[in-house]
């Protein structure tokens, strides 16, 4: 390997380390303040591994449980992911979902990511929050509100404590009842 290219691919393997520790930061920060402010407990991360070949993952995920709900908040790296939901803008950004089921924090694919990909969802209330019936597989019958937070406001000197409250905190004490 020629020596400009090497010092390009530890460059570019240089960023994306730090960008993914960066993510990992803010999903703590997020995970952290949601813990304190309602009473949540942290069941843990995740993202999709590639069995077949290295590639980024399409996102990143810490889910919470509650008593009577869990919250998954998804940094979407794929905006493609977004496509089929009219709802979000398909842009790397936060997802955050709410659903009653709180021993379901980190069941995925069956709850926030059929919100995401609109996928056997009933919405009954769009806006910048929308809300729904996850219809099908293991969340039937499961209530959710979910809204979308873009990564501008976490970018350059924003204080990312404040950014979190109001974008995050804010939006999810506003949401109603089931």
């Amino acid at each position: 390997m020629y020596e400009q290219d090497k010092e390009r691919l530890v460059a570019n393997v240089n960023w994306f380390n730090q960008f993914f520790g960066d993510l990992k930061q803010l999903l703590q920060a997020t995970a952290k303040r949601l813990s304190s402010e309602f009473s949540l407990s942290s069941a843990g991360f995740y993202y999709p591994k590639s069995v077949s070949r290295p590639s980024i993952p399409s996102y990143y995920v810490v889910g919470l449980k509650g008593e009577s709900c869990a919250v998954q908040v998804y940094c979407i790296l794929n905006p493609n992911l977004l496509e089929d939901q009219s709802a979000f803008i398909p842009e790397p950004s936060l997802v955050i979902v709410k659903h009653s089921r709180g021993d379901r924090a980190l069941w995925l694919e069956a709850y926030g990511m059929r919100v995401i990909r609109n996928d056997l969802v009933e919405l009954t209330g769009r806006g910048k929050m929308i809300s729904g019936t996850i219809l099908g597989g293991e969340g039937k019958g499961t209530k959710f509100h979910a809204f979308q937070v873009p990564l501008d406001p976490f970018v350059g000197n924003q204080n990312a404590e404040e950014v979190i409250h109001k974008e995050i905190v804010d939006m999810l004490r506003q949401m109603p009842d089931w």
